[in-house]
């Protein structure tokens, strides 16, 4: 039995004959983000037929680059998608309309996918999910971009002591920001709240807490490729500033796009060099959205959306931003 990440919040597992049993939020082709984020490495087309015949898939919450439909239409209905019990949840709704099999996984309630395989999710007040995969031999903490705060992460210890004891555990988390954390300009020079060492560090305080065997980069493989996305690149946290910071020496630090073994933890990689970037494809793309967002018309109705959206928040805004938010518009109509 063996997990592989497929890049970004992707996790295949397999069973001992090599069956396909579970795909977390696939993402296999395209972009998001009006063609901003795309993938660092895409599957192969080969390795996209094994995603399509993965018996489950599991969405952890509703952000495009982890409910990505354009895949989630290219992979096909065989699926059966199981989504996390959200307090707003649409995933499901969504998925029945196009014809999906969809349904809401209890909170903190097991479910047998396979023999000796479970899932169990744990729905966070943030809009999104972990996910905990249980086998014969490993455990996988599925923690994407959740971010638990260190209490919970105290507590899903214990939990782990008490319901896995003994197994290998392994852990997949986001590393890299995806935020406002890095949007502030000062004097005309772009500034950041966090250094990449402290991204690192997070991880490895994780890991320290949740006695990690071995821990997969995730969640943060993408380029950004849009004129007003491409400056994030430089604040991405990398795999080499992964390794140039990590702490956790118990804890075996894997690189993305690892398979690795849950019996005896052999491990096999994708090296850099062999990546798949479908770069030539992207940047035609790109410039396309980009020429369609320029002659885009917004309207007051989307104004108005976007006054109730902000309005909604407007006392942590103040505090953040006392001088007021603006926004750069080319135009409105």
């Amino acid at each position: 039995m063996n997990i592989e990440s497929l890049g970004h919040a992707g996790l295949l597992l397999r069973d001992d004959a090599g069956v396909p049993i579970l795909v977390t939020d696939p993402w296999v082709l395209g972009s998001c983000y009006w063609r901003s984020w795309w993938l660092v490495n895409y599957p192969s087309p080969a390795l996209r037929a094994e995603v399509a015949r993965a018996r489950y898939g599991y969405i952890t919450h509703e952000h495009p680059d982890h409910f990505h439909t354009a895949s989630i239409r290219a992979l096909g209905t065989s699926i059966e998608y199981l989504a996390p019990d959200l307090p707003q949840e649409h995933i499901t709704g969504y998925l029945r309309e196009q014809g999906y099999q969809a349904s809401v996984l209890p909170a903190f309630t097991w479910k047998t996918l396979a023999p000796g395989v479970r899932v169990l999710s744990i729905p966070l007040l943030n809009d999104d999910s972990v996910l905990i995969v249980d086998t014969p031999s490993a455990v996988a903490i599925d923690l994407n971009d959740s971010k638990p705060s260190r209490g919970q992460i105290r507590q899903l210890r214990g939990w782990l002591d008490r319901h896995a004891p003994g197994k290998r555990r392994i852990l997949l988390s986001s590393y890299s920001p995806a935020s406002i954390v890095n949007s502030f300009i000062r004097h005309t020079e772009r500034v950041t709240l966090r250094q990449k060492s402290d991204y690192v560090h997070n991880v490895c305080e994780n890991c320290r807490t949740l006695g990690v065997d071995d821990f997969i980069p995730f969640a943060s493989q993408v380029i950004f490729r849009r004129r007003d996305s491409v400056w994030a690149n430089a604040f991405k946290v990398s795999f080499d500033d992964l390794r140039t910071h990590w702490r956790a020496p118990e804890t075996r630090l894997l690189p993305p796009y690892t398979r690795i073994d849950l019996r005896d933890g052999a491990v096999s990689s994708v090296p850099p060099e062999a990546y798949n970037t479908a770069e030539s494809d992207a940047q035609r793309k790109v410039e396309a959205q980009e020429s369609l967002d320029a002659t885009a018309d917004l309207e007051d109705e989307h104004l108005e959306k976007l006054r109730r959206k902000l309005n909604a928040s407007r006392w942590i805004l103040a505090a953040l931003f006392p001088r007021g938010v603006g926004f750069a518009l080319e135009h409105t109509h």
